[in-house]
């Protein structure tokens, strides 16, 4: 049995009452703040989709680089974080069975930032972090999309969607998602259809490999995010 890990939801860092800084996990509505080891097992998995081994060494290496030794295991904080909603496992007997079991119930969003946004990285870089400018300008460089790319962008920057739905709007041809309650009449035209049954419903679809393909390598190169609502 193959197992795939990814991170879900994204952090960002509040100002506590004592002054301090501290990363805060969000989803959704949900927002939690990790523990040390926590945070470094979400940190291992946002924008990567990793097996257990590789998982293991990345995690381990982590932690003896900060010098932390506890008595949890990876499986405890594996555990915590999928019951908290912010990691998630795909289990398959191939790859790509594990690929969609990951990714089918997760909703993917857009995370490109605008220029303004690259620009303070790209002066937070060269002027406090004191980064090579050739590294550095690699900040203001923006991905340029191949056609199925961007209809993938296109559709899930018009609206949230599961993978699961973005395959459906992709079988039925679909441009223009903004109006929910006509993309909920032709995606779940099916009485017995449900948010829960259609990726077994898509698991049949000609377009299901490709846009798990077009929708990993958008995430590796962290182009999205992924959230479960």
């Amino acid at each position: 049995m193959i197992q795939y890990y990814t991170a879900i939801g994204r952090y960002e860092l509040r100002t506590g009452s004592n002054g301090a800084k501290q990363p805060v996990l969000l989803n959704s509505s949900r927002s939690y703040e990790p523990s040390l080891c926590e945070m470094l097992l979400w940190s291992s998995l946002l924008w990567h989709i990793r097996d257990q081994q590789e998982l293991e060494i990345v995690f381990a290496k982590r932690k003896q680089e900060l010098h932390i030794c506890d008595e949890y295991s990876l499986a405890y904080y594996c555990t915590r974080l999928e019951h908290l909603g912010f990691l998630h496992i795909g289990s398959g007997y191939t790859a790509a069975d594990a690929l969609f079991e990951l990714m089918a119930p997760l909703n993917p969003v857009p995370a490109t930032a605008g220029f303004g946004s690259r620009l303070c990285s790209f002066l937070h870089l060269v002027f406090r972090r004191r980064v090579p400018l050739s590294v550095a300008c690699r900040v203001l460089h923006q991905d340029r999309l191949v056609p199925h790319e961007q209809q993938i962008m296109d559709l899930l920057s018009q609206n949230s969607l599961s993978t699961a739905e973005l395959i459906a709007c992709i079988d039925q041809n679909l441009h223009d998602v903004r109006d929910s309650s006509v993309l909920m009449e032709r995606i779940y035209s099916d009485p017995a259809l449900t948010c829960d049954n259609l990726p077994a419903y898509v698991r049949a679809s000609d377009h299901l490999i490709p846009v798990l393909q077009t929708l990993t390598n958008l995430y590796l190169r962290r182009l999205l995010v992924l959230e479960r609502y």
